[in-house]
C-alpha cells in the first residue's frame, strides 16, 4: 500500500507542489487528476454524507458530474482532519483524526488500489487501479509496529509482530479501496487502514471508513481508471464551499 502511496505523491509533487504552494484555506487538486470524488456531510458530527463524481478531459476543462449523487455512511463520530500530502491540514481549525476516535479522514486524498475477494468485480480491467485479492492480508493498526497502515501477509513478512490488525477477508471488504491517508510514511496515532467498502445497512456508520451499497460501490470501481490519478474530497458542506472557488467543482 505505502509503494502505491509513494508513487502517486511522487507525481504530485514533481507536478503541483513546485508550482502552486499548498495553503491552509485551499485544495488545489493535482493537475494530472482527472477524476475526482466528493463526500460531503452537513456537519463534522454526521455520519451520512453524498458522494458524488467529476471527471475532465484535461486540466485546463471544466469538472462534469457523473451519473446521480450517492447516499454514504462516514465513521460513527463524522469527519476530522486527516492526514495528507495533498492538503495542508496542520493549520486549519477543527479535530484531527485519531487512531480510533471513530472519525472518517476529512481532506483531499488519492485512491492508491482497489482489492477485495475472491476476484475483481465483472467488468474489471487493465485500465482501472491495481487491484489486489486479498486472502491472507491483514491491515495493520498497532502504531507501534513498522507496518502500521500497511496491508500485508503475515507469511510474507516473518510472521505477525504487531499487537493489532484487521483481517482483510471480510464480507465488507468483498470489494473496497484503499484511500491514501497517513502515507506514505505513516504517523503513529494518526489513522489507519481507510478505506471505502461495503456497507452494513443504509445509513449504519463505519469504524472510520466510507461505506456504500453494493451496486454503487460496483460502479465506483469500474469508473476509476489509473492513468485518470483520481482523488477523494471528504468535507462537511461549510469546508467544502469554502475552497469551492478554487476548485470549480459542483454548484
Amino acid at each position: 500500500m505505502n509503494e502505491n502511496c509513494f508513487k502517486f505523491l511522487l507525481a504530485f509533487f514533481l507536478q503541483v507542489l513546485l508550482v502552486q504552494p499548498l495553503t491552509a484555506q485551499e485544495i488545489h487538486l493535482p493537475q494530472d487528476s482527472l477524476q475526482l470524488v466528493t463526500v460531503i456531510n452537513n456537519h463534522w458530527d454526521d455520519t451520512t454524507a453524498v458522494m458524488r463524481k467529476f471527471q475532465r478531459e484535461s486540466p485546463q476543462q471544466k469538472w462534469v458530474e457523473v451519473g446521480q449523487p450517492v447516499p454514504v455512511n462516514l465513521g460513527r463520530t463524522g469527519l476530522a482532519w486527516g492526514s495528507s500530502a495533498l492538503m495542508d491540514t496542520t493549520r486549519v481549525e477543527g479535530k484531527s483524526k485519531q487512531e480510533g476516535d471513530g472519525r472518517s479522514p476529512a481532506g483531499l486524498f488519492p485512491f492508491l488500489q482497489a482489492f477485495g475477494h475472491p476476484a475483481p468485480p465483472n467488468g474489471y480491467g487493465e485500465k482501472n487501479l491495481p487491484f489486489l485479492t486479498v486472502d491472507r492480508e491483514q491491515c495493520v493498526d498497532d502504531g507501534k509496529s513498522a507496518y502500521y497502515n500497511q496491508i500485508v501477509r503475515p507469511d510474507e513478512v516473518g510472521g505477525v509482530t504487531w499487537n493489532s490488525a484487521e483481517t482483510m477477508k471480510i464480507d465488507l471488504y468483498e470489494m473496497g479501496l484503499v484511500v491514501g491517508h497517513n502515507c506514505p510514511k505513516a504517523k503513529p496515532g494518526m489513522g489507519s487502514c481507510i478505506f471505502f467498502h461495503l456497507e452494513r445497512g443504509p445509513g449504519k456508520p463505519t469504524a472510520g471508513c466510507t461505506s456504500m451499497d453494493r451496486k454503487n460501490l460496483r460502479a465506483l470501481l469500474l469508473w476509476l481508471k489509473a492513468d485518470k490519478h483520481p482523488v477523494v474530497i471528504q468535507l462537511p458542506k461549510k469546508e467544502f464551499q469554502k475552497r469551492q472557488k478554487t476548485l470549480k467543482v459542483g454548484d
